[in-house]
């Protein structure tokens, strides 16, 4: 029993009245759904891409490498030629523009990190790192899979990680958005 006495009648009118208070408090931008329409419309939407899956979030100590804890980020995706994975392990760095960020220079706390990453299997290839405040950066990823981003602002972000042109896995891999 999880304690609920209602009808879905009641259900029905809690809802409507929930959905008719946020319309009037925060409705959505207008020209949003046309804004979408056009956007989708004239993008190349045939592109195809695997969307990543966070399966493992975890804190470890940084190492020689800065004073901390470094994050240990693990996205997959099962696909036709079988599983993807991409391993990122992002590591709080002192000094530069972003250490007097709130809360210092840490995963998620401000200030500025380094993403060292891993494709498995390992294909040599390209990641685009895409930030929230505009600052998009690439690296290149090794025929073993490795790549690396030395320093970057923390913050919300995502990555697309795409195979050389002339690879046979030219499937890009697109994480979902996550924190530095």
């Amino acid at each position: 029993m999880n304690g609920h006495t209602g009808t879905s009648a009641d259900d029905g009118r809690l809802l409507a009245d929930l959905r008719s208070m946020w319309e009037r408090l925060d409705p959505p931008p207008r020209g949003l759904v046309d804004d979408v329409l056009v956007t989708l419309a004239t993008a190349d939407v045939a592109d195809e891409y695997e969307v990543l899956t966070l399966v493992s979030d975890a804190r470890e100590l940084a190492g020689t490498r800065g004073d901390g804890e470094a994050r240990v980020l693990e996205f997959t995706a099962t696909r036709r030629d079988g599983a993807a994975t991409v391993l990122l392990r992002v590591s709080p760095l002192e000094g530069g523009p972003g250490e007097d960020g709130p809360g210092g220079g840490g995963p998620g706390g401000g200030g500025d990190v380094r993403i060292d990453g891993w494709v498995v299997p390992g294909r040599a290839g390209s990641v685009l790192l895409e930030r929230d405040a505009g600052d998009d950066a690439t690296a290149v990823v090794s025929a073993e899979g490795r790549f690396e981003f030395a320093r970057v602002p923390a913050g919300a972000a995502r990555l697309t990680v795409s195979a050389r042109q002339d690879a046979a896995a030219s499937v890009p891999l697109v994480t979902p958005d996550f924190e530095l």
